[in-house]
Formats: C-alpha cells, structure tokens, sequence
C-alpha cells in the first residue's frame, strides 16, 4: 500500500527548518563573546564550547537536510524518505542540539563572570 503525500507536513518542516538553523547561526556568533583567549589558560572552557559549537554545526546541517527533503517533496509531489517521520525526528534533534549548545554556552558564560567577581581588586 502506498503512504499518502504529506504535503501540509512539509510545508511546516520547510518553514521551520530555516528559523531553526537562524537560531543556531545566532547561538553560534555567541560563542565569539564567550571564547576564552589565549592568555586565558582555561582548558575546561574551551572544551566545554568546542562541545556547544559541534552541536551548534549539526543542528544547523540537520535543519538544511530537512530544508532540502521538504523542498524535493514539495517539487516532486510525494515524500521523500517514505514517511516524514526521519524528518521529524531530525527536526527534534536540531532543536535538541540548539538547546545543548546554547546550555554550554551559558553554562561558560556564568563561569566567567562568577571567575572575575572572585578575583581580588588590583
């Protein structure tokens, strides 16, 4: 039996796969105020953001592989995949991984700004 063509469902994934991978391009430019320099030896930090920024790359790549399966699907008049639930589920990744990103992200920020209340006056 063949599965019918979701169209409305790959009119809303190709809508919110671009918001979704902004989203990300947005929490990755975040990351050039959080990165710690080179005189700033902290190589927990710098893990940590390696970290969010790989997160941060696979949601956006994640969202521009919905992008195009919605594209191709609404071109071609049925569903690329089989069913959209590959899609959907990568759709929820994308958003998982933003979260992750930003998370780590934060979570080096507040550890910075907490360092430099702890430092002494000079």
């Amino acid at each position: 039996m063949a599965h019918p063509y979701h169209e409305a469902f790959w009119i809303v994934a190709g809508t919110a796969a671009p918001v979704i991978a902004l989203a990300a391009v947005v929490a990755y430019g975040q990351l050039a105020d959080v990165w710690p320099g080179e005189d700033d030896a902290d190589p927990a930090a710098k893990q940590v953001l390696t970290g969010a920024s790989i997160a941060l790359v696979l949601s956006f790549l994640t969202q521009g592989a919905v992008l195009g399966t919605a594209l191709l699907s609404l071109a071609a008049y049925r569903d690329k995949w089989g069913v959209p639930g590959v899609a959907f589920w990568l759709i929820g990744a994308g958003i998982f991984l933003l979260w992750i990103g930003a998370l780590l992200t934060a979570m080096v920020r507040v550890g910075q700004r907490g360092a430099k209340s702890l430092r002494p006056p000079s």
